[in-house]
């Protein structure tokens, strides 16, 4: 009854993949902005067998390390436990400034998708893109298939936004052809398990593009930024979280959002500048994003992110992070270098690991404290690859861990009630002194990383005296 206490325990990401198995689940978007399975009769044994083997937070599911040792194995070489397999790893962008000032980070993502269409490599992309309709109420963002590089040069930048796949897999059943698909690590998860029952998936599903991922946001996290820019989450019609116009390093993602009248867009603001907009505060945050210890989208072909690393944040344009694990992206990307269409350097794994540094503590240490937390509450949680414990985690560690907890949970009671009441003040008095803990918790490992630096200077000095 793995699948049953997933979507029970809130930990369900509402990829899709179960409404394949059994159409009567429905993907429905919560209270609280986030997409969720409902299945509107009681499951019987053999569904719930079966759906526990595509779910990507179940038990009975096979691991991102299994199923990246069966994909990837019998041509990589290489194998870190935080990036899983690679065949190589690049740095770069696109160099057409057109195409990379549309572009989340660098571009060779976006870039991908179009050269395997243009190459006749797929037939068709499945990837994000932002609704056309905007004078009517509904998601702003959703899967969808583009089968030109025109529509996916045109499709969204990054979209911290909810999403799910069941009417683009089913597009997929339909519909013969090959495609190619991107998404967050749970979703190729799903994809790549759903590909091992139904062979139909496994012929027609070329290639798997991932994303590196800190978490997934609910609707809220949209409607908080449009809403210090002016308009009201029943307004709010478009949004765009990647403006790089008033970018001065690649840190500073510009806002802009649009309403219902469609009078104009306010923005854009550099979110930095916004309340909440610091992506590590994890308001918003899918409940399932404590309980994924996959940053680095383990089981896709290739991932794509931000280059989160001093010597390219400087750049506001944006560069990429690529991990490869296989060889026909790889001559791909190779031969969009030979082209002159791409710029792309070899970048040693670490620095990769290092790039995503805080993700990973919080998907690996932080993930091992929290199951230790349910444990010690007789909760239910997924096996995961990660031990439960917390020996090894500095007190100072825990109360952060502690804390993120609270703010995601207080961050939706909160925009809840401010909706209801039409005053974001609301919410911004409720979550500020949440927030100004957390900051003071990370003020003191700041101190304490001085202390211990000066320390070790003065136990140098006094060595060498």
């Amino acid at each position: 009854m793995s699948f049953e206490r997933v979507v029970q325990s809130r930990l369900c990401v509402g990829c899709g993949a179960c409404g394949v198995v059994d159409p009567s689940i429905a993907i429905q978007e919560t209270c609280e902005g986030c997409f969720i399975a409902y299945a509107p009769k009681k499951l019987g044994v053999d569904t719930t067998a079966k759906l526990d083997l595509v779910c990507p937070f179940s038990d009975q599911s096979l691991s991102e390390t299994e199923l990246g040792c069966e994909l990837f194995s019998q041509y990589c070489n290489h194998r870190n436990d935080h990036l899983g397999w690679w065949y190589s790893t690049y740095v770069g962008y696109v160099r057409d400034d057109r195409v990379r000032a549309r572009a989340s980070s660098g571009g060779i993502g976006r870039w991908l998708l179009a050269a395997l269409l243009s190459r006749n490599l797929v037939d068709a992309c499945i990837h994000v893109r932002a609704r056309t309709d905007q004078t009517a109420p509904g998601p702003l963002f959703s899967y969808a298939v583009s089968r030109t590089a025109d529509e996916v040069m045109s499709s969204a930048r990054s979209a911290y936004y909810p999403v799910e796949m069941s009417n683009v897999l089913k597009h997929v059943l339909e519909v013969d052809g090959r495609y190619v698909i991107t998404g967050v690590p749970c979703f190729i998860k799903a994809i790549r398990l759903l590909q091992k029952r139904e062979s139909l998936f496994a012929r027609r599903i070329v290639f798997a593009i991932g994303l590196f991922c800190g978490h997934l946001k609910s609707s809220f996290y949209a409607e908080m930024l449009a809403w210090q820019l002016g308009i009201s989450p029943s307004e709010l019609r478009w949004i765009d979280f990647r403006d790089k116009s008033v970018s001065r390093t690649a840190k500073d993602k510009g806002v802009v959002a649009s309403s219902c009248n469609l009078e104009g867009r306010k923005g854009p603001r550099v979110a930095r500048e916004l309340f909440g907009a610091d992506y590590d505060l994890g308001f918003f945050q899918y409940p399932a994003c404590d309980y994924c210890d996959d940053v680095a989208a383990e089981t896709a072909d290739v991932v794509v992110g931000d280059a989160w690393l001093p010597e390219y944040i400087p750049d506001r344009k944006g560069t990429s992070l690529v991990v490869v694990r296989h060889r026909e992206i790889d001559r791909l990307l190779q031969d969009g270098v030979h082209r002159g269409e791409l710029q792309l350097s070899p970048i040693d794994p670490a620095r990769i690991v290092e790039s995503q540094a805080g993700a990973f503590r919080h998907r690996h240490e932080g993930l091992a404290f929290r199951l230790y937390l349910d444990e010690r509450a007789g909760r239910w949680h997924p096996r995961k690859r990660v031990a439960a414990g917390c020996r090894h985690i500095s007190p100072l560690r825990r109360r952060i861990y502690r804390t993120r907890i609270q703010m995601r949970e207080a961050s939706f009671h909160a925009f809840r009630l401010a909706r209801e009441l039409g005053d974001f003040e609301v919410f911004r008095r409720t979550m500020e002194p949440l927030v100004r803990r957390y900051r003071k918790l990370y003020r003191t490992t700041l101190l304490q990383r001085v202390i211990r630096k000066i320390h070790r200077l003065v136990s140098r000095l006094w060595g060498v005296a």
